[in-house]
């Protein structure tokens, strides 16, 4: 059992509730009583003051049949706190063009509330990894502007 974060009461109380850790992490059992691990609470983007989970739009990104794979991140925007942003491997046999950029937008945004719409798409080759194979999103979030 771990006692807490050393010299930081107000974090350990944050951290643990009724002996439990909160760790963060987001999920959901379904009908056949699996359980699956959505995202991390962390992982929100606020937009005019709505919380936006990039897991939720990696979902449906991700069911469009020219992606392969995709992430999506936060990108300060003046104003407005983050906005979503896609970078997009392409599946194979798909080009990669401004219109097909638009159609994955366009895509997401017939599935969501407008204030979940992607911003904007980008095509990538490979996505920046750390060590133990994590996308490393804030390196991605920089290199959207």
């Amino acid at each position: 059992m771990a006692d807490g974060y050393q010299g930081a009461p107000e974090r350990t109380a944050e951290q643990f509730v009724d002996g439990w850790l909160r760790t963060g992490d987001l999920g959901h059992v379904d009908a056949d009583g699996n359980l699956f691990v959505d995202g991390r609470a962390k992982d929100v983007l606020i937009y005019k003051g709505y919380n936006i989970y990039p897991a939720h739009l990696e979902e449906i990104l991700a069911a469009h049949p020219a992606a392969d794979e995709c992430a999506v991140v936060g990108v300060e925007s003046p104003g407005v706190g983050q906005v979503p942003f896609a970078f997009v491997i392409a599946a194979a046999g798909h080009a990669q063009s401004a219109d097909l950029a638009d159609e994955r937008g366009e895509f997401v945004a017939a599935r969501v509330a407008p204030h979940q719409r992607i911003r904007g798409v980008r095509f990538v080759a490979s996505f920046p990894m750390s060590p133990v194979g994590k996308i490393l999103e804030r390196e991605l979030a920089l290199s959207a502007g």
